[in-house]
Parts: structure tokens; sequence; C-alpha cells
């Protein structure tokens, strides 16, 4: 007579369970979620079950359980469990549910075996022979032991006795970043060409079997297990260090390719002119990026040197477009300047005053003039642009070429009208005289390439 067993959840992998060991056992199977059972090898009477009290008539359960829900199920199920019980769990992780068990079932005699099987449907598909499996003794006893381990190289299997922390530790730096690559991979897209190499074909492989997986199983398998948050970290730092080391200290010898966060005429440009003549540069170019977070993605990208942005004024107080930039993006601050800023308001000049309706500039300018502006220009609107348009330059610019109403005038820098001919209409709108802006100029982090590459 067949020994008996029971299976608590028949998802992929205890759907795997089944194929593993129901040649030989006697299976009963619960799952609540399970409404079709014609799509599984057996019919519900023959060896699904809806009544708990029938799996735990076996003396070996296998619980087969999303990893965020085995607390529950061990805290519900705690009156089903008996002294012959042996509760056989497969999570991927193996502290978790050590941890579970000695806070809930301290006080009870219930033999555990925890066991990680290093597969599933997909590895599984052409048969087990060699495919790996962890077994922590844990609370079951060595006859058990004995059994199980049997039972399992006897179908194939490579079973590998160890504690829970040894096999987090090793799982972290190996199934933890197998699936850290197979997510990455998904999201860049990495397709086959005509051209892989055997690697490629391999990579592709990772992400087709990882994948395959719910999210919410590979954020189970990094959030549950206490070493993949540390592996992650390291896995981050050394893409890091490679990427940096790949790009060049500088793009061009002999002279510094500098990115503002403005355009040509901006109060950026300004600053940066006023920068290079403070530190003796002799030779360097400008690239107008007009937004800080343009200025700070090129930077990471290689494409510029250094990084020129506003960060904080005297009256309109820190600069929100730097602020959100800063806070996505990695780079290291070379120094930090002041500027005396003065606005001016400046309209085309075949355009009457009478018709002007809006003032247009940074959202920092209205910050700057918002005393002065509420005075005298009370009536016209104060507009901001997105994208480039956020710049003021960039404005002026627009303003010139007809690519804004003639109706809008500009507020921002005196150079503004002798590079686009626009005509002032009243000068220092700030409202302080002492309007100081500080500036950052940014590299790209000091990052050596790896040692062992040198």
């Amino acid at each position: 007579m067949k020994k008996r067993i029971s299976i608590i959840g028949f998802g992929r992998f205890g759907q795997v369970l089944y194929q593993l060991l129901g040649a030989d056992f006697s299976v009963r199977v619960f799952d609540p979620l399970v409404t079709q059972w014609a799509d599984f090898p057996f019919r519900k009477g023959d060896h699904g079950t809806e009544q708990l009290e029938e799996i735990y008539e076996s003396k070996v359960i296998f619980l087969c359980l999303p990893i965020e829900h085995f607390e529950v199920f061990i805290r519900n199920h705690q009156p089903f469990f008996r002294p012959d019980h042996l509760l056989v769990d497969v999570l991927s992780v193996k502290r978790h549910p050590r941890d579970i068990c000695d806070q809930l079932l301290s006080d009870t005699d219930v033999h555990i075996m925890l066991t990680h099987p290093l597969f599933g449907p997909d590895s599984a598909a052409e048969g087990f022979t060699g495919l790996p499996l962890v077994i922590d003794q844990y609370r079951a006893t060595d006859a058990q032991l004995t059994e199980w381990v049997d039972i399992f190289t006897q179908r194939g299997l490579d079973v590998q006795v160890m504690t829970s922390d040894q096999h987090d530790a090793l799982a972290a730096k190996s199934q933890g970043v197998v699936h850290l690559v197979g997510r990455i991979l998904d999201l860049i897209d990495i397709q086959p060409s005509s051209i892989d190499t055997l690697g490629a074909q391999q990579l592709l492989a990772v992400r087709e079997q990882t994948c395959h997986d719910s999210w919410q199983l590979f954020a189970n398998l990094q959030n549950f297990n206490p070493y993949t948050r540390q592996m992650r970290v390291e896995f981050g730092e050394a893409y890091d260090q490679i990427f940096q080391a790949l790009i060049p200290p500088q793009k061009q010898a002999g002279q510094l390719i500098f990115g503002i966060q403005g355009g040509e005429g901006s109060f950026n440009q300004m600053a940066l002119q006023e920068y290079v003549a403070s530190r003796s540069i002799p030779a360097y170019s400008t690239q107008y990026l007009y937004t800080t977070q343009r200025v700070l993605q090129e930077l990471h990208r290689g494409d510029i040197d250094r990084g020129i942005f506003a960060i904080q004024n005297s009256i309109g107080g820190m600069v929100q477009e730097s602020i959100e930039a800063m806070a996505a993006h990695k780079f290291r601050i070379v120094d930090q300047f002041q500027v005396m800023i003065r606005h001016h308001l400046m309209k085309r000049p075949d355009v009457a005053w009478e018709d002007i309706t809006a003032i247009m500039a940074h959202p920092q300018v209205f910050k700057q003039c918002q005393d002065n502006l509420a005075i005298k220009y009370p009536e016209h609107e104060l507009q901001s642009g997105e994208g480039e348009l956020i710049d003021t330059a960039e404005c002026a610019r627009a303003l010139a070429e007809g690519r804004l109403p003639q109706t809008v005038a500009i507020l921002g820098p005196g150079l503004l009208c002798q590079l686009h001919g626009l005509q002032i209409v009243e000068e220092n709108l700030q409202d302080n005289t002492a309007n100081w802006t500080s500036f950052l100029c940014v590299a790209r982090p000091q990052i050596n390439r790896p040692s062992k590459y040198n």
C-alpha cells in the first residue's frame, strides 16, 4: 500500500511536486484557489479535497505556499498540527519560515523539515535528474531526514543538507543574482538576434526562465532573504564602478565641455562665464541643455564633462527643478559659487506695451520678483513654460522667432535683448538689490577602474 502524503497549495510548484511524487505515493491535494480541477492530471474526487481533515490524516504534509502567506497559514492551521506530523515547506528562502516556526510552534512537538527545491516547471520539464534540492533538518528526526534524503535521491535529485543561514547566504548570490539579472534583461527588452553567441543565448534563457515567475515571487525572493539586500547593494555598486570606469575622464583632449541649465543668454551662461574666468579655465565649450534634468542626464552618459545649474536664490529660495533632478542622479560637487542676478522686463519692439497680456519666465524668476510684479503689473498673467521653455532664455528666443504669442513679455537677463532684438520695458525688477543665486559645478562620481582589471 502506498504511503500517504498531502500537498497544501497547488500552484506551479505544487503541481511539480505532484509530478515528482505522485507515482509512488497516495497524494491528497488541498488548495482553496483551485476551481478547475479538470485542468490537472486527476479529478477532484481522486486526489483533490476541500476537507482539511483529510489533508491532515497524512503524516507528511508539504506546504507549497507563497512566501508572503506562510506566517498566516501557520497561525491559522496550528489546531490541525499533531506530534506525529512532519511539515515540509518548499519556500525559496529558509530563514523566514524557520523564524516563523520558532516564533509560533516552539511549544509544539510537530516535526518540521525545511527544503528548497531549486527548480520549477521549466527546469523540470525534461525530468528531475541532477536538479538540486536543499534540506535543513530543523525539527525533523534523524530517521525522517534520512528517509526523505533517500526518497529525493532515488528520484535523481542532487540533495544537499545545510542550515537555513547557509542556504540563504548562498542563494542570495546565486538564485538572487540570477533573478535580478533576468528582470534587468527584461526591462531592457533583450531579444534574440542573428549574431547571438552562446553567452547571449544563455542570457536570453535566463530572462525567459526567471520572468515566467510572477513579480510577487521575485519580490519575495529578494525581500524575505536577509542576505539579498546586501547583494543588491554590491551589484549596484559594481555596475556603477564599471559604468563610470568606461567613460574617459574628459570627452575631448584640451578642453572641458560644460552643459548648463539654461540657453544662450541665460543666467546660467553668465554663471559659467564668471566661473571659468575665476578658475582660469583656458579652453571650454558650452552645451545649452535648458533643464537641470538634462544636465545631469548628459553628465551621467559622459556627453559633457561638467554641469552648471542653479540651486538656491537669496530671495526665491531653493530651485525646485534642480532639487528634483538631483534626487534622481549621482554626481560629484566640484564647486559652489554665487552670481548677482538682475531681472529685466522685455518685449518685441514691434508690439505696443498695451497689447501685452502675459509675462513669461522660469518659476524661480517670479519668486525673486513677486512683490514688484504684484505692485507694477498685477493685471498680467504670469506664465512658465514646459520642457525647454521652462528656461527664460529659450522663451526669449521662441518669442523672437514667433513660436510664442507676440502678446507675451519676457522677464530675465538683459543680454537677451541684444541676442534676440528685444526691447527693455523696465530694468531691475528683483525685489532685493542684493539678489544672489548659488550655482553648482558638478562632475561624474570619481570612480576608478576596478583594481582586479588594472
